[in-house]
């Protein structure tokens, strides 16, 4: 069971990384309290500053559900065959991609966050966040396995019978109820 939720989980997340584009990595290692951390970022970005800049289109990118920090769970390697030094992530599809430099330092002084972390006047995690967390769990807790499934579907259906044109958010939870034994 626990093995089904974490392939729900993982097939989530894969499917909605942004969180965990290079752009946006960088930007959380420049914010971490760690000051290896951000001289990590900054001598990446500074790599990146030197070369021409090139094509920002998006790519979601593959992730390393293996990783045991969110700077791990997007591999950014500096490639030295294909693209010459410049830094890249591999995309969902399988396709390389170059790293691009996050618009929100472009042209600063990068050394200021070598001495404190970068701060923004926009928060990165809201309530909204932790309320859609909490939402996916209860979901995949519902969802996962065969029977829940087949029960759930069948739950619907009745109330579909029973109330046409009509979903009655009670009554349909109490059939989810009785249909969890299954």
């Amino acid at each position: 069971r626990n093995g089904e939720q974490r392939k729900a989980v993982q097939r989530s997340l894969q499917n909605n990384p942004y969180f965990a584009h290079p752009t946006n990595v960088l930007l959380a290692m420049l914010a971490d309290e760690d000051i290896a951390i951000r001289r990590q970022a900054i001598s990446i970005i500074q790599d990146i500053r030197l070369l021409p800049v090139h094509d920002r289109s998006f790519h979601k990118p593959k992730l390393d559900f293996e990783a045991k920090s969110l700077f791990e769970l997007t591999v950014l390697k500096k490639d030295r065959y294909e693209f010459s030094g410049q830094w890249t992530f591999v995309s969902d599809t399988g396709k390389v991609c170059l790293v691009s430099e996050p618009p929100v330092v472009r042209g600063e002084d990068l050394q200021q966050y070598v001495t404190s972390p970068l701060v923004t006047a926009v928060p990165c995690h809201t309530r909204d966040v932790e309320r859609n967390v909490a939402l996916t769990s209860k979901s995949v807790d519902r969802i996962t396995g065969h029977m829940r499934q087949v029960g759930m579907a069948m739950s619907i259906k009745r109330n579909r019978e029973e109330f046409p044109g009509k979903i009655r958010a009670g009554k349909l939870q109490r059939r989810m109820e009785e249909t969890e034994g299954l």
